[in-house]
Order: structure tokens, then sequence, then C-alpha cells
């Protein structure tokens, strides 16, 4: 992350030229900077062949570093959004991704959740769950597939109930079978060990929320209908119609009332048809999701830049 949210909103026009430019140059700066600070010398700067822009790139960091000498070896790819505009939109089930997809998260660093049900977390955050590098268990599970993450809060929290002789009422008649709402809920009901399982419920509220919203939004059928314009084939690895997954997404479409879950997956939609829609599904689909100006341009400029 070079620290540049404005990168991909250049407005066009006279000065697009000048804006580009400038991008470029802080982007090779800072990643000249990361190079060095890894002790590399100058790097093999490697990029699609006949893309102007990343070759240019690639010159102003060679530029940048000089001939500096090194023995630690290193390759620069330099890839261009157009060069893969789906891997970005489609919903992912890491425990990291989940979060940030379906909760809200603040703060300058976005590492805080609000959330009632972590009110009592052990950290002073009040009603925040503070997810950082500092938290041991949110650096080993927020990689994880979110299914992972869930089964070893379970197996986690199950052990812990049953080596406290103070949580036997609690596990009487449930045991294994304890949903993740009923262990964070066991553990905030046990202020005797909250120290010890601040971060286990911490996490087992985060995680319990995410998969609330997640199904409330309706995303695992809409991730289904992801994968299938990514590959071209359904979760039974059949091929579909281009006209029947024209309809699957104009229906999911309707059914998300125009949040920004939807506006996703006509994005990829957009993408997996290079660009290219015929008139008849551009009216279909836009008029299933029915986008405000700003949603329509930004539609418009991602056809542009999958079929240029």
């Amino acid at each position: 992350d070079l620290g540049e949210p404005g990168a991909f909103r250049v407005a066009p026009g006279a000065t697009r030229e000048a804006a580009l430019a400038d991008a470029d140059r802080e982007a090779a700066r800072k990643l000249a900077t990361v190079l060095a600070t890894l002790g590399c010398g100058r790097p093999r700067v490697r990029y699609r062949s006949g893309n102007a822009r990343c070759r240019a790139a690639g010159k102003l960091l060679l530029d940048r570093l000089g001939d500096r000498a090194s023995d630690v070896p290193c390759d620069v790819l330099l890839l261009d959004r157009g060069d893969d505009a789906l891997t970005p939109l489609v919903h992912e089930y890491s425990y990291q991704a989940l979060v940030h997809d379906v909760l809200v998260v603040e703060g300058a660093a976005r590492d805080r959740v609000p959330l009632a049900s972590a009110k009592r977390g052990g950290e002073g955050a009040g009603d925040y769950a503070v997810l950082t590098d500092k938290d041991a268990l949110w650096v080993e599970f927020r990689h994880d597939h979110i299914a992972r993450v869930v089964s070893r809060l379970r197996a986690r929290t199950t052990e812990f109930l049953a080596s406290n002789r103070g949580a036997a009422d609690l596990r009487r008649g449930k045991g294994a079978e304890l949903s993740l709402g009923d262990m964070a809920a066991a553990l905030r009901a046990m202020p005797e060990f909250q120290a010890a399982t601040a971060a286990l419920n911490k996490h087992m509220s985060v995680a319990h929320a995410a998969l609330d919203e997640f199904s409330k939004r309706g995303l695992l059928e809409q991730s289904q209908l992801e994968q299938t314009l990514a590959t071209g084939r359904d979760e039974d690895g059949a091929k579909k119609r281009a006209r029947d997954v024209a309809e699957d997404v104009a229906a999911c479409l309707r059914a998300g009332k125009g949040d920004a879950h939807a506006l996703r997956l006509l994005a990829i939609y957009v993408v997996a048809a290079g660009g290219r829609l015929k008139e008849s599904e551009r009216k279909d689909l836009f008029g299933a999701l029915n986008p405000d100006p700003v949603q329509q341009r930004a539609l418009l400029c991602l056809a542009q830049l999958v079929a240029a």
C-alpha cells in the first residue's frame, strides 16, 4: 500500500497526463524507498508488453534507484489495473476480507469495528473491537477462510470451558454443541475469567456479527454467481448459457436493492464480458440495479478499461 487512495481517480481533461505523471513519480519514489530498505539492488522490472505507462513507470523507478549494487536479487512486476480488474471485485471468504466487506470498520488505520457485542471485550475499547497486529489471534486468523476461523474458535472455546470448573453449569447439556453466539455469551457471563478470555470473546463477537451480515445480505448466492461469471461454470462444474447467467444476475441485482454489493456484482459482469455489453444486456442489468449517475459513469469507465 503506497498510501495513494486517489491513484485510480484521476480526472479526465487537459490535466490528466500531468496528474498521471505526478502519481507515477510519487509511486516510483515510495517503491524505491521500499526496495532500498529491503537491501535490494537495481531490480529487473517486468510488465506486460505494449503497456506504455508501466514501461514509463519502470524507467522512473530505475532512474530513482540509480546503479545500486547489492547481493540481494530483486524482480519488480508492474501491473496495470486493466490487467486484472476482476480479482478486487470478487468477494473473498477470508476472515479479514469478510470483516471489511460486511461490517463497519473505522479509524485512520481501519482497525476499529463498532460492535455492541464486543462491548466487554476486555480492552477498554467500549463498543469497539480493535483489530491490529498486536492482537495475536487476529494475526493468526485474518487470512484464514471464515469457516476455518469459526471452527477453531469453537474448539478453543469448548476447550476453555471444559478446563474451568466455574463454567460447568454453562457446559451442562450443551458441550461442543454451543453456537458461536452462545459461546460468546458464556464467556461474557464469567467476569472472573474476563482477562483470560478477552481476545477470544472479541473474535467470537466479530466473527458472529460478520457471518450474520453475510447471511442477511444474501452474499452466499451472490458469491456463487461471481464464481460462475469468473469461470463460466456453475458450482457443479457445468457450463451455463450466457442468457441464463444474465437472468440470474438481474434477479440478484433486484434483490440487492442498489447496495454496494449489488454494484460489485454488476461490475464483475461488465469485466467478465470484456467490457462489451449488448444494448439489451445493458438496459436489462442497469434497469435491475438502477445505478445513480456516478455509479453509471464508474461502470462505463470500467467497461472502457477492460475493453482497451
